[in-house]
C-alpha cells in the first residue's frame, strides 16, 4: 500500500515529488513513476542525477532538480558540522544486499557503494559489532596522500555531486588564502602540504587553527628541536660513514645593511643548514671568518 512518505523521515523536502511504496526502502518519482530502492536519498539522487548508482529523472523540472541539489548540499554541510565519522544507517541502506533500480528493471548486478572516509573504505556495519575510532584513522596521512597519486584511492561517493561542489568552495577559499598571504604557487606542489590537507580533514567541521602565537612560539620551538635531532640521529652517522663537505654562502641584506654567510654541511644524503651569522665587521678576514665556521661547526657537535 501506497503512503506518502515514512514517519521517520517526514522533514525531507524530497517527498513533496517521491511516494513511498513500502515500509522498507522503495519509493517512486512523481515525475516518471521510477521505482529506486534505498529510501529517500535514492530517490534524490534519480531526481538530481550525476550519480553513478542512479540514472537521472528524464521528466522532472529544471527548478525541482535545482531545489532538490541544494537541499543535499545544505544537509550535508549541516552533517559536516555535527558529526566527524559518517552514519553506517546510509551505508546499511545502500549496501544490505537489497534491490538496486537497476534490478527493479531487470538489469544490472546493483550497485556497490563505497564511502571513503578520511582515508579508509567504509566498513559494512554488522549486528552486535561496534566500529572503534582507530579503525577510521587506519592510514597514515602520509599513505593517504601517496595512494591517492597513484589512483589507489580515487573517492567515489554516495554523494559525488554535492562532494565536488564543497571541494570547489573550500579550494577556493584556500587558493584565496594562497593570494593574501603572497604564498609561492610551488609551495601546493609540497608533500607536507598534501599531509596537512589531510590531517586538517580528518578533524572536521569546526577546526581551530594555530593562532599567531602558537606558530610562533610552541609549534616554532618545536620545529627546531625536531630538526636538531634529525641532524643528530640521520646525518651525523652518515657523515661519520661517508664524509661531508662543510659549504658556506654569503650574502648581503640591503635591508638591515648586513652581510650575512650560512653554513652548510653537504653528504651523499643531502644539504643541511647549520648555522647562519653576522659577518659585517669581519667579511674581508680570512682568518676570522675560518675561526667562526670552526667554533659554529664545534658549537653543534
Amino acid at each position: 500500500m501506497e503512503s506518502e512518505h515514512p514517519s521517520g523521515s517526514n522533514k525531507d523536502l524530497a517527498w513533496k515529488y517521491c511516494t513511498q511504496i513500502d515500509k522498507k526502502s522503495k519509493v517512486k518519482c512523481n515525475f516518471c513513476g521510477k521505482i529506486t530502492s534505498g529510501g529517500i536519498h535514492r530517490a534524490k539522487q534519480h531526481i538530481v542525477g550525476g550519480f553513478r548508482n542512479s540514472k537521472k529523472c528524464q521528466r522532472c523540472l529544471a527548478h525541482v532538480v535545482e531545489e532538490i541539489k541544494n537541499y543535499m548540499i545544505k544537509k550535508v554541510e549541516e552533517k559536516a558540522g555535527n558529526e566527524i565519522l559518517p552514519d553506517f544507517e546510509d551505508v546499511d541502506r545502500f549496501g544490505n544486499g537489497e534491490e538496486s533500480e537497476d534490478d527493479l528493471e531487470g538489469g544490472g548486478s546493483g550497485s556497490r557503494p563505497l564511502l571513503l572516509v578520511m582515508g579508509v573504505p567504509a566498513l559494512k556495519k554488522q549486528k552486535g559489532v561496534k566500529r572503534t575510532i582507530d579503525q577510521f584513522y587506519a592510514l597514515p596521512p602520509e599513505d593517504v596522500v601517496k595512494n591517492r597519486r597513484s589512483g589507489k584511492m580515487k573517492q567515489t561517493s554516495i554523494n559525488e555531486v554535492v562532494k565536488k561542489e564543497l571541494r570547489d568552495k573550500a579550494c577556493t577559499e584556500l587558493a584565496n588564502w594562497f593570494y593574501d598571504a603572497g604564498l609561492a604557487f610551488n609551495a601546493a606542489n609540497y608533500s607536507s602540504f598534501k599531509t596537512t590537507m589531510e590531517l586538517v580533514a580528518r578533524c572536521g567541521s569546526g577546526f581551530n587553527p594555530p593562532s599567531y602565537h602558537e606558530i610562533r612560539v610552541p609549534y616554532l620551538t618545536k620545529a627546531v628541536k625536531s630538526t636538531e635531532e634529525m641532524v643528530v640521529e640521520i646525518h651525523q652517522p652518515q657523515w661519520a660513514k661517508y664524509g661531508c663537505t662543510i659549504m658556506s654562502d654569503g650574502w648581503r641584506d640591503s635591508v638591515i645593511q648586513k652581510d650575512i654567510i650560512n653554513f652548510l654541511v653537504n653528504s651523499p644524503k643531502e644539504s643541511v643548514f647549520i648555522k647562519s651569522i653576522d659577518a659585517s665587521d669581519i667579511v674581508k678576514n680570512v682568518e676570522q671568518l675560518l675561526m667562526m665556521l670552526v667554533l659554529g661547526l664545534c658549537a653543534r657537535q
